[in-house]
Order: structure tokens, then C-alpha cells, then sequence
């Protein structure tokens, strides 16, 4: 990092062995900093090219802060100074073994909250000295690590942040203050109202959060274990109800098939809707005579594509990586969106520029679906039980109806199943052999656009 203009060892000074950083504060910022003139932090080296690496660091936090200050900015009143000025003496006391400076440091912590002019100020300075962080402040690098897909990761990230916006006004905060009854009031307000489906899976991205946070340290509930597992109340086994079965999200119809194949749903409208349209009759198609998810068509490349089969490098599970073949009533079009392409283009070149590009597809399916008139809601659901992963359901049922074996489709389709965890077919077998798996695409058949 450039430092600034002015002397090279301008605010460093050492002091036995380490440099030290010390600057005089403008007059006008006095006020801001409990009435000291000065700032004074140890720069934790002896090494005279890291100090000034620091010094520079510092010198521009600073000026940030000045900056800020005399905006009168919401990012830096009082009590995001006191905040940050907690933080940092937090870290110098991290940062050293000797005693006497960690007592020193302890000092000026006590005499630099007493100083303060408000509690709230007192408040955001204890907060910063205690190290106490937001709830969500790690999810990035929990998902990061969690190498899941980009739907179920900006998905679990509205989750998590969802739970730290209702701790927010209650003053719950990492790590001390979720205890599994704090977590209990969470699952009662929020979660035990929803859908039991929705609350489980609002659920599981907070559990995979703190498991994340127990296994790193950032959180001391290690030896209490989760305070979310278990945390819904099992279901007991439900009575067999022919109402309860109608309310389950199902595969299509063929007349349903027949309009959302191939139905102009915006023909009255001219460019990109209409383009768009376009492409989800394709992508539609490929749903249909393919069971992939919309996910997986939409990263699919032009090399994934290739030699008649469909060649899935990346997927939601580790099953749906897989390889089938191309069913022969989708050759011409992925011939044709091939032609011209490397193998490193998505097939789907127009989603390129287009940020989170499988829900943004799923709404435009969503909305074509509804224009063409298909769609079944039920009173107390938010989703229509016929949406885009019914071409999935449609697939496999259809697979199904042809006679073919529950392992040759899920080989196909991207599922785990009972059998193929066992020894013989998870071990010692690699699935359904292509012919055998170009005979199950083949069988499934959609109707003709008359």
C-alpha cells in the first residue's frame, strides 16, 4: 500500500524494541476522542518497513474518520467512534503476552469509558472492547467455505441476516447472548408460524452457521453443542388425506405441457420480453425432456453440451454431477446455440450479464406460466404447485410410467437413492451404463404443438 506524502517516518516512534504509533489530533476532533490530545497505539513490530505499513493504515483510518466526522455523516457519530475505539484496543491487548502492556492497555480502556459523555456512547465502547460482533458478521466466509451453489448461498445469506435483523432491536449479539432459549424465542416468533417446510429451512442455514461458528472458535457454545438443533417440534406421522396430497406440488398435465411449450404468452410485446420469452421456450424444453434443474441448464456451457451429451461438471448435489444423453428432439437446438461458441460460453449466452440469473429465470418462467394461465394456488401457500421444477417432476414421472427402475432415472435425473448408497451399486458399480440411460431420456415423449 502507497503510503502519503510527508516524512517517511512521520507518527512512528520506537520504544524499546517497537514502534509505536502517536499522533497529535486536530483541535477540532478533540471533543471526539474523550478530550485527548493525541493517539497513542504500539504497532506490535520492530521492523522499521512494517511499521510504516501500519502507520499508513492507521493515518488513513483516521482521516477517514476526521472526514466523517465533519461531514456529519451517519457513518461516523460518537458512537461509532467510541465503537471503533473499543475495537482497537481489543486488538492491541490480543496482540501482546507482556503483562505490563496488557495492563496498561486494560488501563486506558477503563479510564477512556469512563470519560464518555453518554451511555450509549459508554455502551457502543464496551461493545468494541468486548468484542462482541454482529450475529451475521461471518456468513460470507461460512459460505465461502461451504462451496455451495450461488441460489443456495444467496439464499442461506438472507436467512442468517434475517435472524440478525431480529436481534438487532433486542440487543442479542455473538457470542454469549444466543443460548438455546434465545434461539427458542426466534423458532417461536418466526418460525413456528410459516410453513413447516420454509421454518425447516430457514432452520438448517442458521444450524449450518453455528455449526460453522463452533467448529472455528468464534462462538464458546462448544461444549453446550447447537443451540438450534432440534429445535422444531418433530411432526407426528400424518393420516393418509386425499386433501392434504391434492395441496403437494405435481408434475404437469399435457394440456399444461401443450401451452407452456409452446404458447405465445407476450406476443402482443416487442424486444427483449418477447426475446426472453423466446428462450424460455427453449430452456422449457430442455426442463421437459431433460428433468435438470433450472440451475443446472442455466450455468450449462457449450462444452457441457457436446458429442450428444449432456455433461454436468457441477451441480447442486454430488449426485447431479452426472453425464446422459441429448434427447434427440433437443439436437437441432443445442446444435444451433452451440454453432459458432467455444466450449467455455455458457449455451445460454444471453444470461450471462444477468445477475443471479436461475431465480431471475424462474420469475420470468413464473410470469409466462401465469400469463398462459397455468397455475394452481392453494389458500395459505405462496408458490403455485405447478412451477419450473414440475418439468422435473414430469420427467420422472413419465420415466416412471415407461417401466424404467428407480436407479436408472435417478442416474439420469441427479438423485441419491436408497440402493445406490449401499456397497453393491455405491461402491462397486458407476451407474446405469449411456445406452441404458439414452433409452430412459428417450422414453420420456411430449406433446406436439399442433
Amino acid at each position: 500500500m502507497a503510503g502519503f506524502r510527508g516524512k517517511l517516518d512521520r507518527y512512528i516512534q520506537m520504544k524499546g524494541v517497537t514502534y509505536w504509533f502517536k499522533m497529535t489530533l486536530p483541535k477540532d476532533m478533540i471533543p471526539c476522542f474523550d478530550g485527548k490530545k493525541s493517539i497513542l497505539q504500539s504497532l506490535k513490530t520492530g521492523d522499521r518497513k512494517t511499521a510504516r505499513d501500519r502507520r499508513d493504515k492507521l493515518e488513513r483510518e483516521l482521516k477517514d474518520i476526521f472526514r466523517q466526522y465533519r461531514d456529519g455523516t451517519e457513518s461516523a457519530p460518537m458512537v461509532d467512534i467510541a465503537l471503533n475505539l473499543g475495537a482497537a484496543l481489543k486488538q492491541d491487548l490480543k496482540q501482546t503476552e507482556d503483562p505490563e502492556e496488557r495492563y496498561l492497555i486494560t488501563s486506558i480502556a477503563e479510564d477512556r469509558e469512563e470519560r464518555l459523555r453518554t451511555e450509549e456512547e459508554r455502551q457502543a465502547f464496551r461493545q468494541g472492547w468486548l468484542g462482541r460482533d454482529p450475529v451475521d458478521k461471518h456468513v460470507d466466509k461460512w459460505l465461502e467455505a461451504a462451496k455451495l451453489s450461488d441460489k443456495t448461498t444467496s439464499e442461506w445469506k438472507g436467512l442468517v441476516r434475517r435472524f440478525a435483523r431480529w436481534c438487532e432491536p433486542k440487543g442479542y449479539r455473538l457470542p454469549d447472548d444466543i443460548t438455546r432459549k434465545t434461539a427458542g424465542e426466534y423458532v417461536t416468533e418466526e418460525l413456528e408460524p410459516m410453513n413447516r417446510k420454509t421454518a425447516q429451512k430457514h432452520l438448517s442455514a442458521i444450524v449450518g452457521y453455528w455449526d460453522y461458528l463452533i467448529n472455528r472458535g468464534l462462538t464458546d457454545a462448544e461444549l453446550s453443542g447447537n443451540p438450534w438443533k432440534n429445535q422444531l417440534q418433530p411432526q407426528r406421522r400424518k393420516q393418509g388425506d386425499r386433501k392434504r396430497l391434492e395441496e403437494k406440488e405435481r408434475a404437469f398435465t399435457d394440456n399444461e405441457l401443450k401451452l407452456v411449450l409452446y404458447g405465445d404468452a407476450f406476443s402482443g410485446t416487442r424486444g427483449s420480453r418477447l426475446m426472453h420469452d423466446d428462450m424460455m421456450k427453449e430452456i422449457a424444453m430442455i426442463g421437459a425432456l431433460s428433468g435438470m434443474r433450472l440451475g443446472e441448464i442455466v450455468t450449462l456451457t457449450v462444452g457441457g453440451a457436446k458429442g450428444g451429451i449432456f455433461d454436468l461438471s457441477k451441480a447442486k448435489t454430488e449426485a447431479g454431477v452426472r453425464r446422459f444423453p441429448i434427447h434427440s428432439q433437443l439436437q437441432e437446438m443445442i446444435d444451433r446455440r452451440r454453432e459458432g461458441k467455444d466450449d467455455s460460453e455458457l449455451l445460454f449466452h444471453e444470461t450471462r450479464n444477468m445477475p443471479n440469473a436461475p431465480d431471475a429465470l424462474s420469475k420470468a418462467f413464473g410470469r409466462r406460466r401465469k400469463a398462459l394461465g397455468v397455475t394452481e394456488v392453494i389458500d395459505g401457500k405462496r408458490r403455485s404447485l405447478v412451477n419450473f421444477h414440475s418439468f422435473r417432476r414430469t420427467f420422472i414421472t413419465k420415466a416412471r410410467h415407461a417401466g424404467f427402475a428407480e436407479t436408472d432415472i435417478a442416474d439420469v435425473v441427479g438423485h441419491d437413492t436408497d440402493a445406490k448408497k449401499s456397497m453393491t451399486f455405491g461402491v462397486y458399480t458407476e451407474g446405469a451404463a449411456m445406452d441404458r440411460r439414452r433409452a430412459v431420456v428417450e422414453a420420456v415423449k411430449v406433446p406436439m404443438n399442433y
